[in-house]
């Protein structure tokens, strides 16, 4: 004997899309908004497994919601032998459906390495909280199967650690903080506010009046 197709919520349409649609309206109504930027990775060090030259070059607006409520958990603000570091951690829950509507080429889910920016870098003082995050895990089989289907993605994040990527979001204030806070790898960049230690570093390393180490 067969389940009863009349009882069978595994494969029922009906209560899988209204179950879907609360999902959607639930993480809008005590979510947050954040910017999604794709890493998009131009050059790779096949050796070391880490990429070279990263560009974010695109940015997606779309509803998360925080189960710890903005209670960010990690080491904090703390000292390190590199400085003051800020080592905070955050999961963030979305919507697969809303995921989809953005449209992102070739995504079928989010990826690691991605960033997530949370918060309004046109009015950062008015924000909540104004920080970026870098996406560590992503738990695409998450928390289980209701009526045969899942909804949300889950993505485990921590601070993003600048190191000088490139930013071509086409939204200026995400683009400006990200070149006050890292700043691109290229002095040609107008846009780089790093471009004085670019040169600088260029000359200390010019070795083309001899070998600064000898001859050897």
């Amino acid at each position: 004997m067969t389940i009863s197709k009349y009882f069978n919520w595994t494969e029922r349409g009906t209560e899988q899309d209204l179950y879907e649609d609360l999902t959607v309206e639930h993480i809008q109504m005590f979510g947050y908004e954040i910017y999604y930027l794709p890493r998009n990775v131009i050059t790779m060090d096949l050796i070391l497994g880490e990429d070279i030259k990263t560009v974010f070059d695109r940015v997606y607006k779309i509803e998360a919601l925080l189960p710890d409520a903005g209670n960010f958990g990690g080491d904090q603000t703390i000292m390190s032998k590199f400085g003051l570091r800020i080592d905070e951690t955050s999961e963030f829950m979305i919507s697969k459906k809303r995921f989809y509507e953005l449209g992102i080429p070739n995504y079928v889910r989010p990826r690691e390495g991605d960033l997530i920016w949370m918060g309004n870098a046109d009015d950062p003082n008015q924000s909540f909280p104004n920080i970026v995050f870098e996406i560590n895990q992503v738990w695409y089989d998450w928390p289980g199967f209701q009526f045969g289907k899942q909804y949300v993605y889950k993505m485990v994040a921590q601070s993003f650690i600048w190191s000088w990527e490139r930013f071509r979001t086409g939204n200026k204030s995400i683009d400006y903080v990200a070149h006050v806070e890292g700043g691109p790898a290229d002095a040609q960049d107008p846009g780089s506010l790093n471009v004085p230690l670019i040169t600088e570093a260029a000359s200390l390393l010019d070795s083309t009046t001899g070998n600064p180490f000898g001859n050897f």
